[in-house]
């Protein structure tokens, strides 16, 4: 007989026994027969199959099938007259364990920044195994950062092709809009595939941003380089004056505008608390930034939740 007696496995586990051919990456092996692997021992499996269409000083492969909680495994060996033991080392699946972990919703210490590092045992019961870590061993601002830097990176990446465009306040179609001066800040653009282009990239955003809900997200407004005197109905509409106040009235125009994307992103799923809103006007150009960042008025907002990630066997 030939027994296979892996180093570890588990009762049922299918194994075959396959010709082992010399180019096996262009010929595939053909099973030439069939087992199933039976408790042995503690730790063990065995099976055992016939010989009779084995050829001695060929070589051939023992090959284990993977199941839910056992990974694939093989051995070669060169067939002789006398019975063989061959032993095929198994490994046990490794598993992602996700462990999380927040302050009780509505603790008075809820908004408080969580821990840098817990400490922490995960024990397998069946297997005896006891596996000692640090969760959170980074710290909140670092993880922040990081975080902050990668939807940085997917922002300015999506940006490359995407745009917001407002109506300019000095257009005819502005003024004889139906909410008038007002649609110099609107997203839904008078021009139709000009809207259906702030929409999709308020989509894009929002879909990143969602993706980070730890970090924030500044939207900046700015506007084209204006000669005085500012627009007369941007002024009236502001309760500014033309002449003396250009730069108020054009920061104006860029916070509303930076406002309005805000509130679409809103309206998408990005929370609130997660947004704030900066313009400068007079800048050479009229455009709306996106810029994660793990800061907020100087400060890094608490993370909600903490978590990492683990291998363990099953």
């Amino acid at each position: 007989k030939v027994d296979f007696i892996p180093l570890a496995g588990g009762a049922g586990q299918a194994a075959e026994l396959s010709h082992s051919p010399a180019t096996r990456d262009t010929v595939q092996a053909t099973p030439l027969c069939g087992g199933v692997l039976v408790p042995s021992g503690v730790g063990y499996a065995s099976a055992s199959i016939p010989p009779s269409n084995l050829q001695v000083g060929s070589t051939y492969e023992v090959r284990v099938a993977g199941s839910e909680h056992l990974a694939p495994g093989s051995a070669r060996f060169v067939a002789a007259e006398e019975a063989q033991e061959v032993h095929v080392p198994l490994d046990r699946v490794l598993e992602n364990v996700t462990l999380s972990w927040r302050w009780p919703p509505n603790a008075w210490f809820e908004r408080m920044g969580l821990p840098t590092s817990v400490p922490i045992t995960i024990s397998h019961e069946q297997l005896g195994v006891v596996e000692e870590h640090v969760m959170g061993a980074a710290s909140p601002r670092a993880e922040l950062e990081q975080q902050a830097e990668a939807a940085l990176s997917e922002v300015l990446k999506f940006m490359e092709d995407n745009d917001v465009f407002f109506n300019g306040a000095k257009e005819r179609a502005t003024r004889e809009s139906s909410s008038g001066i007002a649609q110099a800040w609107a997203i839904d653009h008078l021009d139709g595939a000009k809207r259906a282009a702030n929409w999709r990239t308020i989509e894009g955003i929002s879909g990143i941003l969602r993706r980070y809900p730890d970090i924030a997200c500044q939207v900046h407004g700015t506007t084209t380089e204006t000669k005085p005197p500012a627009n007369e109905l941007l002024a009236d509409s502001f309760q500014m004056d033309r002449h003396r106040d250009v730069d108020a009235i054009m920061e104006t125009l860029a916070h509303r505008r930076a406002e309005a994307c805000k509130a679409a992103l809103v309206a998408r799923g990005v929370p609130e608390r997660q947004l704030f809103v900066t313009a400068k006007g007079r800048q050479g150009q009229m455009k709306v930034d996106f810029i994660p960042t793990a800061r907020r008025g100087g400060s890094a907002p608490a993370p909600s939740k903490r978590h990492f990630t683990l291998a363990l066997p099953l």
